[in-house]
């Protein structure tokens, strides 16, 4: 007990203090600064704050502290040190003198477990505020409930959007690195952000079948491309905004060609579903006349040949209209927000 280490420390001290040729001991000097650092903390973690006591800080400042105890002993008893907490309700309930990081994130394999672990970790990062290490963790604190955020809205079923235009909210490890190499906290950050991406995908594209060892971004690419050899332009736009989510964040289509795509749906929509030829000729001007447009020219002539010979009129005014139209910056088509559907929709994708 702490109150019999430090009676015990004051009777040494006492005894040697009255000794002309003997002084406190090192090791007597490193158990009362540890005795004295337990009990401060002891009294936080009863006033319900949190204890602020650093392990390897102790066993760093103390060169004698290997003569005293080892470091796996002294963590493994910090591990099981349990306080005695009063609550407001005049329960008493056990809380935890130390927590170790390394230990919660182990605990943490899915983004379903980020909520079970959410208060210790928020513990163990407060308990770090002190060290180098602090600002790191905080950082990745704060992904892991953007992450679990994500999560719940996916498991949710409903729909939602996702800000393509400010990726840093939710996508990329989200973690400051100290050095190049890959640290538990950003190789954990990455692995649940990874699955996230995956359910999402799964929402536009139900087939897919998530792969643990391959990035995301890799499946991505692969369905660009087999809607490109199809002729799914609307996929095509839709993969290549999930693309520039995804981390690492990508482009697999210019703007110049995003903006095509778009006239090009635009167009499809007005002549099909909305019986509108002025408008779909107006829309399919728009995208012949942007350079390198993915869409075939021949099929782009197809339609306007098609909307001329049923409506001169609707084809002239609309070829007009795309004539007087202002130029718009191609990075102006990109959304904002791309709507990720509903669980019971997800097969209907038509990016628009």
């Amino acid at each position: 007990r702490l109150d019999d280490m430090q009676k015990a420390i004051k009777t040494q001290r006492d005894l040697q203090g009255n000794s002309p040729d003997s002084g406190f001991s090192p090791q007597f000097q490193a158990l009362d600064s540890l005795a004295s650092g337990l009990a401060q903390n002891v009294r936080t973690v009863k006033q319900g704050g949190v204890s602020r006591f650093q392990p390897e800080q102790w066993l760093r400042s103390n060169s004698s502290s290997p003569q005293i105890i080892s470091r796996d002993d002294f963590i493994g008893r910090l591990k099981r040190y349990q306080v005695s907490v009063k609550g407001k309700d005049g329960g008493v309930r056990k809380e935890p003198m130390y927590y170790e990081v390394e230990d919660i994130l182990a605990r943490i394999k899915t983004p379903a477990d980020i909520g079970r672990e959410a208060v210790p970790l928020g513990k163990a990062v407060r308990q770090l505020e002190s060290s180098s290490e602090s600002m790191n963790w905080s950082v990745l604190l704060t992904k892991l409930n953007q992450i679990l955020e994500l999560h719940t809205k996916l498991e949710s079923g409903v729909s939602f959007p996702l800000p393509t235009s400010e990726r840093a909210d939710y996508s990329g490890s989200g973690y400051s690195k100290v050095t190049g190499a890959k640290d538990s906290a950003t190789l954990k950050a990455e692995d649940l952000n990874g699955q996230v991406q995956w359910m999402i995908l799964q929402r536009f594209f139900p087939d897919v079948a998530p792969a643990r060892d391959v990035p995301c971004q890799n499946t991505v690419a692969r369905r660009f491309e087999e809607a490109r050899a199809k002729g799914d332009y609307a996929s095509m736009l839709t993969l290549n905004q999930l693309s520039m989510y995804f981390d690492p964040g990508q482009m697999l289509l210019a703007p110049h060609a995003a903006a095509a795509i778009q006239h090009y749906l635009s167009g499809v929509k007005q002549e099909e579903q909305l019986e509108q030829p002025r408008l779909a000729t107006y829309y399919f001007q728009r995208a012949a006349a942007i350079p390198s447009c993915p869409v075939p020219l021949p099929e782009l002539k197809r339609r306007l040949h098609g909307i001329r010979k049923k409506s001169m009129e609707a084809y002239e005014k609309g070829t007009d209209d795309s004539l007087k139209a202002v130029v718009e910056s191609p990075a102006g088509f990109y959304p904002n927000l791309l709507m990720v559907p509903a669980a019971s929709k997800a097969a209907g994708c038509d990016g628009r």
